[in-house]
C-alpha cells in the first residue's frame, strides 16, 4: 500500500520522540550510570502513537515579512515544506492552529479566526510546577543586530523602534488556512479555549523562532508545558534568531541545533522529525 494511502486512512500519528538526559559518574563510581566514567548527554528516542483527533500542530509567527532579511528568506523557504506537512497532517485529522502574533485583526474575516472569537471561555488548566531552567545557549538580543545574521531593515541602535503590524501581517500566504483550522493571537486564553473545545492532549510546535516566540509566547512551549499537555517540537520545521557574531560563535545552523538540543534537555519535552510526513505530499 502506498504511504499516501496509509496517511489518509490511519487515525494515529507514529512519532519518533527524542529527548536527552544527563548521564554521569557520581562521587561513588559504583553509583554512576555512565559507561565511560564521566558525565555526558545521552539522546533517547522512542516511538509514540498520538491519536490524530487529540493532536494539534501549532504554527508560531510565520509572518509575511520581518525586519531581518535573512530570517524572512528562511521563513519563505520553510513555508513551502511546512504547508505540505500541514496539509498531510490535516488530512489525517490533526488540528491545525495558526498563531501569527499581532495578525488577528488582519485575518478577522477568516472562518478559522471567527471560530476562535466565538468560543466560550474555558478555565485555565491546573498549573504543573516547572523546573528552573538554565539560560538559552543562543541569544537573540546579545548585540545591536538582535540576532539577525544578515541585513536588518530598521535602525538596530534604536531599541524603541518596531515595525508596524501591517508589515508583519497577515501570515505568509504560502501557508493555506482551511475553514476547520483555528487562528489565534498571542493570547493564552484563546489557546486554552481551542485546546479545551477540541479536547486536544498532544501539541507539536513548528514555526519561528525557537529561542524567542516558540518558547516564550503566551501560547508557546513554556505555557503549554505548565498546563500539563504533551508537548513536542518539530525540529525539521523551525528556525532560530541567531547571529554568528554572538556567543557561542557558531554558524546560524549550528546555533539552531544547539537550541533544539536545549529543548530536548531542559523542557521535559520532546523533539521529533516529520520528514516522511512532509515528503508524502510531494509524490
Amino acid at each position: 500500500m502506498k504511504l499516501s494511502k496509509v496517511l489518509k486512512t490511519t487515525d494515529e500519528l507514529l512519532v519518533s520522540l527524542r529527548t536527552q538526559r544527563l548521564e554521569g559518574a557520581s562521587r561513588s563510581l559504583a553509583a554512576g550510570r555512565s559507561t565511560v566514567g564521566r558525565k555526558r548527554w545521552v539522546a533517547e528516542e522512542a516511538v509514540a502513537a498520538w491519536p490524530a483527533n487529540q493532536t494539534a500542530f501549532v504554527v508560531i509567527d510565520m509572518w509575511r515579512d520581518m525586519p531581518c532579511l535573512s530570517a524572512t528568506y528562511r521563513i519563505q523557504a520553510l513555508a513551502v515544506v511546512m504547508n505540505r506537512t500541514i496539509a498531510a497532517a490535516r488530512a489525517r485529522g490533526v488540528h491545525i492552529i495558526f498563531a501569527p502574533s499581532m495578525c488577528g485583526p488582519s485575518m478577522e474575516n477568516l472562518p478559522a479566526r471567527q471560530y476562535v472569537l466565538g468560543l466560550p471561555k474555558y478555565p485555565t488548566p491546573k498549573l504543573v510546577p516547572q523546573p528552573v531552567r538554565p539560560g538559552f545557549p543562543i541569544q537573540a538580543n546579545a548585540t545591536n543586530n538582535r540576532g539577525c545574521d544578515g541585513p536588518r531593515r530598521e535602525d538596530p541602535t534604536n531599541t524603541s523602534s518596531f515595525w508596524p503590524v501591517s508589515k508583519y501581517c497577515p501570515q505568509i500566504s504560502a501557508l493555506a488556512i482551511a475553514p476547520e483550522d483555528a487562528v489565534i493571537e498571542d493570547n493564552a486564553q484563546e489557546m486554552i479555549n481551542v485546546l479545551a473545545h477540541r479536547q486536544i492532549r498532544h501539541i507539536a510546535y513548528l514555526g519561528v523562532h525557537e529561542n524567542m516566540c516558540i518558547m516564550h509566547r503566551s501560547q508557546a512551549i513554556e505555557a503549554t508545558l505548565s498546563w500539563g499537555y504533551d508537548v513536542a517540537l518539530i525540529r525539521d520545521l523551525t528556525d532560530s534568531m541567531y547571529d554568528p557574531e554572538d556567543a557561542p560563535y557558531v554558524s546560524h545552523e549550528e546555533g539552531t541545533r544547539l537550541m533544539t538540543e536545549y529543548i530536548e534537555k531542559f523542557c521535559e519535552s520532546d523533539a521529533f522529525s516529520v520528514f516522511a510526513l512532509a515528503r508524502v505530499c510531494s509524490f
